[in-house]
């Protein structure tokens, strides 16, 4: 199993017939990922990159302001706001997680997750990028 050069698509088996890849490889299927033991698949119906979707509604929002959109309320109050937002969800994540109360810490975490991704959005920043420097900190062992 390989991961894409975006970090987006599991490829199974291939056979590249020359450079097909941005960044000159044969493939766009070159990281190897760790045995991953038992895993378990979604089926193909609901395998969705829910990040994606998430972050491309957001970035939306951003484009094209919709009158009744929290994420435009929060486009709107500043960088300044969506940043105390991020420090809020993240307070009551970890109280979620203290708890061990599953389904709240499941939703402190997609508040978290939701808000994370508005403050990068809101200082012009990609997925990418974040993907990007994970990446790196696997590569170097941080």
């Amino acid at each position: 199993i390989k991961l894409d050069c975006d970090g987006d698509t599991l490829l199974l088996e291939v056979d590249a017939k020359g450079p097909a890849c941005h960044t000159g490889e044969d493939s766009c299927f070159n990281t190897e990922l760790p045995d991953l033991g038992n895993c378990n698949f979604i089926g193909a119906d609901t395998n969705r990159n829910i990040f994606m979707d998430l972050f491309s509604i957001i970035e939306d929002r951003k484009l094209n302001p919709k009158n009744a959109s929290y994420t435009n309320k929060l486009f709107n109050e500043g960088v300044s706001r969506i940043a105390q937002k991020v420090v809020e969800e993240a307070g009551e994540t970890a109280i979620a997680g203290v708890t061990g109360q599953k389904e709240e810490l499941a939703s402190e975490i997609s508040d978290l997750i939701y808000h994370v991704f508005v403050l990068i959005s809101a200082n012009n920043m990609s997925l990418e990028q974040v993907f990007q420097e994970l990446s790196t900190r696997r590569e170097s062992g941080k």
